[in-house]
């Protein structure tokens, strides 16, 4: 998926590139098994920045149980990013603020 100068990156681009930066993925693309993932993030309409917050939570909370373990692919974050929006459209149709 090139990009032509000036334009501004898709939602799908900038949610592949931020979760191959923060996996550690060398390339120029993920899995498909990764994008078909990302693709059904994308179906629900999350706000991008939102979704990128979430991604690198993520990241930032996963706790290794030893030096090899890492997170392998992006179906390990969908649910989890899944459950932060499900959690703050529940908490907006209650009136409700989450932070």
């Amino acid at each position: 998926m090139g990009q032509i100068p000036g334009t501004s990156l898709s939602a799908y681009e900038q949610i592949r590139n931020r979760y191959m930066e923060l996996a550690g993925i060398r390339g120029f693309d993920v899995s498909p098994k990764d994008r078909g993932y990302i693709m059904e993030l994308l179906s629900y309409d999350i706000d991008i920045e939102k979704a990128l917050s979430w991604l690198e939570e993520c990241f930032a909370e996963f706790n290794p149980k030893h030096s090899r373990d890492k997170i392998n692919s992006f179906g390990y974050c969908l649910p989890k990013i899944l459950d932060h929006h499900f959690a703050e459209k529940e908490a907006d149709k209650n009136g409700q603020k989450v932070y």
